[in-house]
């Protein structure tokens, strides 16, 4: 099912277009802004800009007479990133179709028999691409400040909730999709394995509703600013927090978000159905997914006594959760900090150097999940069979997590002592 030359010529233009988005949101949402792209203010750059600089990824090439602004071959990196992410839409769009077609229409003559079926790959797709463009701008930024921007990860969060609770879209790369069994036409078929969510009995009880709900509430507490007071009884450091939480302005904006999203939770629960069971997953994948990353920073600090991860790498991967749902973003975090792991110990063999920014190692494993998703199931998805086995294994990589970072700490004070 390979798109034909309009297709494609249409994907690589709209591909373009939004990597036109991507840069202008690279250095629009970034800490330290710079008007690079063409899509930005310029009322107090020296020089004017025409419609041809605004082109996608010809533009730049005109735009190289700014370099004494920006900084020589500053337009390579803008201009590879709309041509990459054209090129890359039309390879994700071909790709999957492709698979589609093989586990769905394995026969070469066969055609498609089912328009709604046609209709979701294209749904799935749609939503592929909304996630890549997010995190495309959290990559790029991480890379060059070290840090991920809320307004990157708070609005992409509530998409994903939103497509979610929508119920006429995948909101996962084929969770929601059986690749495992080529026979069926069902393409919002679950998966096998989809505790704790695969119950009807769960999905209508209010327990089920007390958990989204709780789920939500702590991705808006985990928004506001905190800082935990030491050396104290427990009851004054609460009220120290709350104190703290209510003289920022923060709360302003993180209240009404946190009510709108308790009364949407609340409706979608009451029609229940797909979009009910969708949310639900979507929401257990945030708070799992941003849980994980939280606790290593907690772990990694105490350790290190410093700070081993941003923030902003909490707000990503509870975005990464909200698409791709529970099941995937556990073995996201898994891959990601294998990939990062190898890339530090590298780094530091080479340069001695173990600092790197960890967001665009998660947007890496998301990006694998999504164009490998059928074959990594049909290898991890029996464990999620065992209720406890996942669990368990989330539960041993903390304490195995300290023990490594205390022997790492270990090793690099003996160099150090050896070096002198």
């Amino acid at each position: 099912m390979a798109p034909t030359f309009w297709q494609s010529l249409a994907l690589f233009l709209g591909g373009a277009c939004l990597g036109a988005v991507i840069n202008l949101g690279i250095y629009r949402l970034a800490y330290f802004r710079r008007r690079i792209s063409p899509w930005g203010r310029t009322r107090d750059m020296p020089l004017k800009r025409s419609w041809f600089d605004r082109i996608p990824i010809v533009g730049w090439w005109a735009l190289r007479r700014e370099a004494r602004f920006h900084g020589k071959g500053f337009w390579v990196r803008p201009m590879l990133v709309e041509l990459g992410f054209a090129l890359g839409l039309v390879a994700l769009y071909w790709w999957e179709l492709e698979r589609f077609a093989i586990n769905y229409w394995p026969q070469p003559n066969a055609h498609p028999r089912d328009a709604a079926s046609l209709w979701a790959i294209h749904g799935q797709f749609s939503v592929h691409v909304v996630l890549l463009v997010l995190m495309a701008i959290a990559t790029f930024i991480d890379i060059d400040e070290q840090t991920i921007p809320d307004s990157i990860t708070v609005p992409g969060t509530i998409a994903g909730l939103l497509i979610a609770a929508s119920g006429r879209m995948p909101v996962v790369p084929a969770l929601w999709i059986d690749f495992n069994h080529p026979q069926s036409r069902d393409l919002t078929a679950p998966l096998a394995f989809d505790w704790p969510f695969q119950t009807t009995a769960f999905l209508g009880c209010g327990y089920s509703l007390a958990v989204a709900v709780a789920c939500f509430w702590l991705w808006c507490f985990a928004l506001l600013p905190r800082r935990w007071r030491r050396g104290v009884r427990m009851s004054i450091a609460w009220r120290v927090l709350w104190r703290r939480i209510a003289a920022r302005p923060d709360w302003h904006w993180v209240l009404p978000i946190a009510v709108v999203g308790c009364l949407v939770i609340s409706v979608v629960w009451a029609r229940g159905g797909e979009a009910w069971r969708q949310l639900v997953s979507s929401l257990f994948g945030m708070a799992v997914g941003g849980g994980m990353i939280w606790f290593v920073r907690v772990v990694g600090g105490g350790v290190l006594q410093r700070e081993a991860m941003g923030f902003g790498d909490v707000t990503l991967m509870a975005m990464i959760g909200a698409f791709l749902g529970w099941q995937a973003v556990v073995i996201c975090f898994f891959v990601a900090a294998i990939l990062a792991f190898v890339v530090a110990g590298v780094q530091w063999l080479m340069r001695g150097e173990n600092m790197i920014p960890y967001g665009p190692f998660l947007c890496l494993g998301a990006l694998l999940l999504i164009l490998f998703w059928p074959p990594i199931w049909n290898l991890f998805g029996p464990y999620y069979e065992v209720p406890w086995l996942i669990p368990s294994v989330l539960g041993l990589s903390l304490p195995c997590l300290a023990l490594l970072l205390y022997g790492l700490k270990a090793m690099r004070q003996v160099i150090s002592i050896i070096s002198r």
